[in-house]
């Protein structure tokens, strides 16, 4: 199963990029729907060897895994992959780049290949539109916190986004 999910962020993409490297901030963005707990098992800052411990809930079914930052490239790339767990491939990816003035695009690709053979690809069928859901909402979660942050050291007062 291949995803891509994308959204803009208002801040520079210097900002964006930082806060996605802000590990005390990963709690308050990450975890959500099916995943339960995404763990720093490595001493901040984050770099390549850093690893997490990933707990996910997918169609009733719990996955413990650990995943390496493999790439980390400033304000462009992130890349992480499964080193140990049940998935026969895990592998995800965070892009960075300005989409004008103090905006940042955020992609993020993912490939996942489920165990099971093909009792697996079914799984990743059924699953994928949760995974997607909850991938898409850790993204509107990190857009939220992201921008608040900025507009916060910047002296602004906070929006109020309820209705």
């Amino acid at each position: 199963m291949n995803l891509k999910l994308e959204i803009t962020v208002d801040v520079p993409v210097e900002e964006a990029f930082a806060y996605y490297l802000d590990e005390p901030s990963l709690q308050d963005w990450v975890p959500g729907g099916g995943m339960l707990e995404f763990t720093p098992l490595t001493s901040p800052p984050k770099r390549v060897g850093s690893r997490y411990l990933m707990v996910y809930r997918v169609i009733g079914v719990t996955f413990r895994s650990i995943a390496e930052a493999t790439a980390l490239e400033p304000c462009r790339l992130s890349m992480k992959d499964q080193v140990s767990g049940p998935y026969k491939r895990w592998h995800y990816e965070m892009h960075f780049a300005p989409a004008g003035p103090d905006k940042t695009r955020m992609t993020m690709r993912g490939e996942v290949v489920m165990p099971w053979g093909p009792l697996g690809i079914v799984a990743g069928w059924l699953g994928r539109p949760l995974i997607e859901r909850d991938r898409q909402a850790a993204l509107e979660r990190f857009k939220g916190q992201v921008e608040a942050r900025v507009r916060q050291a910047a002296g602004e007062p906070e929006r109020n986004l309820s209705y």
